[in-house]
């Protein structure tokens, strides 16, 4: 299950920073409707024109629980993005993105089984602080 996170975190970091949209890998990680959903979202985003830019090289994901029932889990994290920004494409990064921007906050990826295999079935961010 950690290993799909880790893989999700991945991928998603590469595209949202202007890299191609990897809807192979995304369906590898995710169950097909939360990999279209997300497709979607990121081609949207990449449309208008905006990605992701990060002072500190990335979000950075702690864990803090996993519980697992069955066929499905809950994985909770807390996601520090301090320093990111969403820029148009082509602009320059400020040297100093502000610091509080996105404060670290609290996620919960929903898991569900799939044979041997996790996959994502949804991401929440619940705002809440860490």
């Amino acid at each position: 299950m950690i290993a799909t996170v880790t893989r999700f975190h991945t991928l998603m970091g590469v595209m949202s920073a202007g890299g191609p949209i990897d809807m192979a890998g995304l369906r590898s990680v995710a169950t097909a409707a939360f990999a279209q959903t997300t497709g979607k979202n990121l081609a949207g985003t990449k449309a208008a024109g905006y990605v992701v830019r990060n002072s500190r090289g990335g979000p950075v994901y702690t864990p803090r629980t996993v519980s697992v029932a069955g066929g499905s889990a809950r994985y909770t994290e807390c996601t520090d993005a301090r320093g990111t920004l969403l820029v148009q494409h082509g602009t320059t990064l400020p040297p100093d993105p502000d610091p509080t921007a996105y404060a670290p906050t609290v996620s919960t990826l929903s898991l569900i089984r799939d044979g041997v295999t996790w996959r994502i079935a949804s991401v929440q961010s619940a705002g809440a602080p860490c």
